[in-house]
């Protein structure tokens, strides 16, 4: 068994991709919202908080070792463009003009991610 399906990866996402709202409502015309990997690997230690401890890895960020954010972007990634995930959809928000983006972890600590290549996003279709 692989540490995707032993961690119930697709399903913890699945789960804060289908809680997230826009702030505009659910009929904005832009559908809905796009989540980064980080806000996914954020939102999977708010909703479990001993699972960073339990996998060994950090959330990401600058200096992180083992990222749960890099983790969930590249095997999504993979996934999706091989057809067994047909119902998240990715996009790439162009890394030109942007030095780094900043993000609150559970515990309320900043985690600065340095922008070197293009980010991913992420959201449930339709």
């Amino acid at each position: 068994m692989s540490r995707w399906e032993q961690w119930e990866m697709e399903s913890k996402i699945r789960e804060v991709l289908q809680a997230v709202e826009s702030d505009r409502g659910e009929s904005h015309h832009f559908g809905r919202p796009l989540y980064t990997a980080y806000q996914i690997a954020i939102a999977i230690g708010k909703r479990y908080p001993d699972f960073l401890e339990q996998i060994e890895m950090e959330i990401g960020g600058e200096g992180a070792e083992s990222s749960l954010a890099r983790y969930i972007a590249q095997r999504l990634s993979v996934r999706i463009k091989d057809g067994r995930i047909a119902d998240i959809e990715g996009f790439l928000l162009a890394a030109d003009h942007v030095k780094e983006i900043d993000f609150i972890d559970p515990s309320r600590e900043e985690i600065e991610a340095n922008i070197t290549s293009d980010v991913s996003l992420f959201r449930l279709k339709g």
